[in-house]
């Protein structure tokens, strides 16, 4: 039938959201709850989050210096790419935090503050019904850390562990100043929840 829609070219749109920090942070809020809705759906069947290479598994650091916690942080998939001006700002003041085994990290329900990056050790989330193990290099929190929401999981040590946690209103600050670093993350949460979505058992066909 005839309709009437509003056609916008990629170009065009990636200049509106340059220029209008609060549209950015608009779509990347609509993101995170659809990323978050997506991995919900999975339940038990959830997949993890992404981490080091099995080279880098190898590799570990009694203590960490701000040069160590960029090394890291590099090799991470969630900051895979990211210019070392945007890592410094984010890791510089960014301690490491240690978690005895069976430690919570955060709770379903909880506000949602921060995310966090595995240095060390093994973590398990649990949502929806089921448990998912996350390995070294995963980022916790890292999707849902817009949602504007309290907290869709729980998230536990399984074995000591160390990570470095990542203050929300910090890396809003870095998003804003670094247009590129925010045009990478909303990327990379737009491929993720196209993934969860299209490689469910059951492909979702209502939008919520």
């Amino acid at each position: 039938e005839d309709t009437l829609a509003l056609s916008l070219d990629a170009g065009s749109f990636m200049q509106i959201i340059e220029d209008d920090f609060l549209l950015y942070m608009s779509i990347a809020t609509s993101l995170a709850r659809a990323t978050m809705e997506a991995l919900y759906d999975w339940g038990s069947k959830r997949p993890a989050e992404r981490g080091f290479s099995e080279d880098r598994l190898q590799e570990t650091f009694a203590t960490l210096n701000l040069v160590h916690r960029l090394a890291q942080a590099r090799e991470a998939p969630f900051f895979r790419g990211s210019n070392l001006t945007v890592l410094t700002e984010l890791l510089r003041f960014q301690q490491p935090r240690v978690l005895r085994a069976g430690e919570l990290l955060f709770e379903e329900g909880g506000t949602i503050e921060s995310m966090a990056l595995i240095l060390d050790g093994t973590f398990v989330t649990t949502s929806g019904g089921g448990e998912t193990l996350h390995p070294v290099g995963s980022m916790l929190g890292g999707w849902e850390i817009f949602t504007q929401q309290a907290r869709r999981e729980t998230a536990r040590a399984v074995t000591p562990a160390r990570i470095i946690e990542i203050d929300r209103t910090l890396f809003t600050d870095v998003l804003e100043d670094h247009y590129e670093f925010a045009v990478d993350y909303l990327s990379k949460i737009s491929r993720r929840v196209i993934e969860l979505r299209y490689s469910h058992p059951v492909a979702l066909t209502v939008d919520r």
